[in-house]
């Protein structure tokens, strides 16, 4: 069973509605909490909330860098590209961190596969 799967289950478990296949067209504070405002199978909603958590994910910082120049092949989504030495198209540099590797989060970078 997937992760996402796993994880609604347990929401609904504890009582938290799901608002699947939604576009979030607004959100605004109110004198009473946070509303988001949506639209869902062509219905327009809104819905009272506690908090908002919003995940936007991480992209690699390689503007700027030159790249090009130092003869480092990259890819604007995935950053820095890397053997499994993190060892770049260029011999002499080396790649390191959520600038190169799959998985853009600060614990796993720390410990890259095969290292």
């Amino acid at each position: 069973m997937e992760a996402a799967a796993l994880v609604q289950k347990a929401f609904i478990r504890e009582g938290i509605a799901l608002r699947l296949n939604a576009t979030i067209t607004q959100v605004e504070r109110s004198a009473g909490g946070k509303l988001v405002y949506y639209e869902a199978q062509g219905k327009e909603e809104t819905l009272a909330v506690d908090e908002i958590l919003a995940g936007a994910g991480r992209a690699p910082n390689i503007e700027g860098l030159n790249l090009e120049t130092a003869g480092v092949q990259y890819d604007r989504r995935k950053g820095v590209l890397v053997n499994d030495c993190l060892q770049t198209s260029n011999p002499h540099i080396y790649g390191a961190g959520d600038v190169c590797l799959a998985w853009k989060f600060t614990h796993a970078a720390d410990f890259p596969p095969g290292l």
